[in-house]
């Protein structure tokens, strides 16, 4: 850039993102409005001089100085994200560690497909998508890699404010950022990829790696019985394998369902191309996408896969989110419930099976538990025996009883 070159940068900070524009300068003439024209001397009509300056972003509108620049965009949002609304000191738009720490990506980086499903009364919506970039890193539970000029096929969990407790944006980073998403990687975990901020809607994106073959308990409910046998023992393993890794790593589930256990194509070399394996979804998510509970309306629908200590949080609402509460015992419960899950879909007559039909609440839900009531296997053949024993010792009504998820692991090898 020569020294008669004048050129300035706009840096705008807008949902958790900063953007830079270029701000040119042509010493050429040009037509002005009468109000610009009278602001700088000129006569209403006339263009001005070849020594007055314009400045410009990306080829916009010319303006007769930056004062005017600035006052236009404070207006009309003219090709950038939203209309200016106050200064902001330099330190304060650096990317924070938690936009480095979590990947937050552009909006314009992202394209959403198809719906995959959606939860109207948790305000969730899952998206097949695909990530767009001049640089994608693409980051698995199996592998990473870089590639230039490339996509990346994503799914999209897609939460609206009243999912997530938090009033702005920057806390709901920092919730995800102390989990450590970015950090966690296994064979038995959905990778993560990263966050995207809609800013006009308040909407928070998280990008995890597509699984091609839904959940498990979907999968096994749409097979018929004449299908070949499915592998239910292995993929049980293989979540309490990932389930294991987050324990591990002090990271609790907190939600954990047979929803939340998905399938795709094995690539490693202990599984065929045709081999689907599972991976746990959804960990490290339960600040974030915990709603409470009130007197009216008690979740039940999570409450299904809790232990009796947090439904005793639930029912005496001493805790309005019980699932804050977790702990790997009272996640080895909710796989205990996950493994019943799966076991019984083929012989469930309406398809997908409750956990404890028939409980219109929590408090129902403890009454049957403290009565000695457990979900009940069907009459297993012999292969079915140590999945059995699996179910009874995560349903130990005393935490301390449940084993943990290495224990797991070995008894289903």
């Amino acid at each position: 850039m020569s020294r008669h070159q004048k050129r300035f940068v706009l840096c705008l900070a807008s949902s958790g993102s900063v953007y830079k524009y270029a701000i040119d300068c042509d010493a050429g003439a040009y037509p002005v409005s009468s109000t610009a024209a009278a602001t700088v001397g000129l006569p209403t009509g006339r263009r001005l001089r070849r020594k007055r300056d314009a400045w410009y972003i990306g080829g916009g509108p010319r303006h007769p100085s930056l004062g005017h620049l600035i006052d236009y965009l404070t207006r009309i949002p003219d090709g950038i994200p939203c209309r200016l609304q106050r200064p902001i000191p330099p330190s304060s738009v650096r990317p924070s560690s938690h936009h480095q720490q979590l990947g937050l990506i552009p909006l314009s980086q992202l394209l959403l497909l198809s719906r995959i499903s959606g939860n109207t009364a948790a305000e969730i919506d899952m998206f097949n998508g695909r990530l767009l970039s001049s640089t994608t890193t693409t980051t698995t539970s199996n592998s990473s890699s870089s590639a230039s000029n490339s996509t990346a096929n994503v799914a999209i969990k897609v939460l609206t404010p009243n999912v997530r407790s938090f009033n702005d944006s920057s806390k709901a980073l920092k919730s995800l950022a102390d989990v450590k998403l970015s950090q966690l990687s296994h064979k038995s975990l959905v990778g993560f990829v990263g966050i995207c901020l809609e800013s006009a809607n308040n909407k928070l994106m998280i990008l995890n790696e597509l699984c091609s073959a839904a959940s498990a308990i979907d999968y096994a409910i749409r097979q018929s019985p004449e299908s070949r046998p499915l592998d239910l023992r292995l993929w049980c393993a293989q979540a309490a394998q990932g389930m294991a890794y987050l324990a591990s790593k002090g990271c609790r589930h907190g939600r954990l369902s047979a929803r939340n256990i998905l399938l795709t194509v094995g690539t490693g070399s202990d599984s065929g191309a045709d081999k689907l394996v599972a991976k746990v979804s959804d960990f490290g998510l339960t600040d974030l996408m915990t709603t409470g509970f009130d007197k009216h309306n008690t979740a039940l629908e999570v409450g299904r896969w809790y232990p009796p200590e947090l439904l005793e949080l639930a029912v005496s609402l001493s805790d309005p989110q019980p699932a804050t509460a977790s702990t790997e015992s009272t996640d080895v419960w909710s796989f205990g419930v996950c493994v019943w899950e799966l076991h019984c879909c083929r012989r469930c007559p309406a398809g997908r099976p409750t956990p404890w039909h028939g409980a219109g609440t929590p408090g129902d839900i403890l009454n049957r538990l403290r009565r000695g009531d457990r979900l009940e296997l069907p009459e297993p053949a012999a292969a079915v025996v140590v999945i059995k024993d699996v179910v009874a010792r995560c349903m130990a009504e005393a935490a301390s009883l449940r084993p943990g998820f290495e224990w797991i692991v070995k008894r289903l090898a």
